[in-house]
């Protein structure tokens, strides 16, 4: 049982890994002012993206959608994210839901709140 445990979490720690550097990899060649990158896509997005510097992803049709108070509020938001660690709070969350397969549904309510799209 300890086995299939240590199992469990050691190829989840790794996907997950794997997630993050491959998301860092992909934002790593936006051009950036500071912590700050604007990709144009008209679909609404932003998102933070852990690493050294972290960086604070938004595009172009989010920021169409905001006006200047929202924005700041949206950006104070995503460098929040990255300056409170919240990544390191999520692999926790998923790692205790690999052990324990009964707080899945609680990972899974946690995943859906933080990416479901904006209701205007």
């Amino acid at each position: 049982m300890v086995l299939l445990v240590v199992v469990s979490l050691t190829v989840a720690s790794w996907r997950r890994g794997r997630a993050l550097v491959d998301a860092w990899r992909e934002c790593r060649h936006i051009a950036a002012g500071g912590d700050l990158a604007v990709v144009d896509d008209p679909t609404p997005a932003a998102y933070a993206v852990l690493g050294l510097p972290g960086r604070v992803v938004v595009s172009s049709g989010m920021l169409k959608l905001l006006d200047g108070p929202e924005r700041r509020a949206l950006l104070a938001h995503e460098r929040a994210h990255l300056r409170h660690r919240h990544h390191l709070f999520s692999l926790v969350l998923h790692l205790t839901a690999v052990v324990n397969p009964l707080l899945r549904p609680l990972e899974r309510r946690c995943w859906l709140r933080r990416c479901a799209p904006p209701t205007v």
